[in-house]
């Protein structure tokens, strides 16, 4: 199932800016307020969004393979607390760049590549370290975040192309643990939310659209989900 948002990529940075955020950091609030509102109560773990870092502008490579890392960003909303948007953007306000500094990158770095270039691990076969791998990250990696936010950010093509271009999207597939994600492109004049899922329930995708709507965007939505449609007010 695929349910997405367009917006003008300038509103959408205004909205951002009025509120002293980056782009990334507005819509991951705005999608940690969809989960938190929709999340069964009282909650008993955090809720975390897992967002892709791009390492290719902090590290010099060349490599055609996608060059990333992860941080994690949430918390654990207070029982006795009901949460408004705005003090969800105030919980989260400056966690994505204490995650992505080249100090804390350096470390997780480090961690995978100890991992990669364990001697015990020369001695596993190829056709074994691969599934087992696999089977780790679906028991302990998945367990470590909610949701994933993926920015891939602008995609600037050749004045030849664009007129041939009429939208740009990322749809990213779910994981087996991960039933929800989120994925984000902008071109020169718009932004595509791009939510993928794997069942028929709308709800956070709803809590997200109308948040937007509601400070002020201009939405168009397309769906599979075509009830998607009568419960946006937008």
């Amino acid at each position: 199932r695929v349910v997405t948002g367009r917006m003008a990529t300038e509103e959408l940075r205004a909205l951002a800016k009025a509120r002293g955020l980056s782009v990334t950091e507005y819509l991951t609030a705005v999608y940690f307020y969809a989960l938190y509102v929709n999340a069964p109560k009282p909650l008993r773990k955090p809720i975390v969004v897992d967002i892709p870092v791009s390492l290719r502008g902090k590290y010099p490579s060349e490599t055609l393979r996608n060059f990333s890392l992860f941080t994690n960003v949430g918390f654990l909303p207070a029982q006795n607390k009901r949460y408004s948007f705005e003090d969800v953007a105030q919980e989260l306000r400056g966690k994505i760049k204490e995650g992505t500094t080249r100090d804390k990158l350096q470390r997780l770095l480090n961690q995978n590549t100890a991992l990669a270039n364990s001697k015990a691990l020369h001695f596993v076969p190829f056709a074994l370290k691969k599934p087992l791998m696999r089977i780790g990250f679906q028991l302990l990696g998945q367990k470590s975040f909610t949701c994933t936010l993926t920015n891939l950010g602008s995609v600037n093509l050749p004045p030849s192309m664009q007129p041939h271009v009429a939208q740009t999207e990322l749809v990213i597939s779910c994981m087996p643990k991960k039933h929800h994600i989120c994925a984000l492109v902008s071109d020169q004049t718009e932004t595509s939310i791009i939510f993928t899922m794997d069942h028929d329930e709308t709800a956070i995708e709803t809590s997200f659209l109308q948040t937007l709507a509601a400070h002020g965007a201009n939405l168009s939505v397309t769906s599979e989900v075509d009830r998607i449609k009568t419960k946006l007010a937008i």
